[in-house]
């Protein structure tokens, strides 16, 4: 058992082996307007983990852990791909504009 904690301890762990099975990941979307009459769509990704015991045996890591990484790398990865894929989707004279908020733990 230890020698595979050690061995998982050394590999690249990607979000899928930790995100469970069952309704893992939710996105909502919402439109609503804006003050200055301008409509905006709102976005909230919620990530469901396997249960913290199973994943600190298997992998050695803590939800503090894992909330830190999803705070610090994917946050801002989901951000850059959105990014693109409005630019690359809008034409001249849509407004673009993307601010990511949350990431907390």
């Amino acid at each position: 058992k230890q020698a595979i904690r050690l061995t998982r301890y050394f590999s690249k762990l990607t979000l899928n082996e930790l995100i469970s099975n069952h309704k893992g990941i939710a996105v909502t979307e919402t439109l609503f307007q804006g003050d200055g009459g301008d409509w905006s769509r709102s976005y909230h990704v919620s990530l469901k983990f396997h249960p913290a015991e199973r994943i600190n045996e298997a992998f050695g890591l803590t939800l503090d852990d894992i909330a830190a990484v999803v705070t610090d790398a994917f946050t801002g990865k989901l951000s850059t791909l959105m990014k693109r894929e409005l630019r690359r989707s809008s034409s001249e004279s849509d407004v673009i504009s993307i601010e990511v908020r949350g990431g907390g733990s």
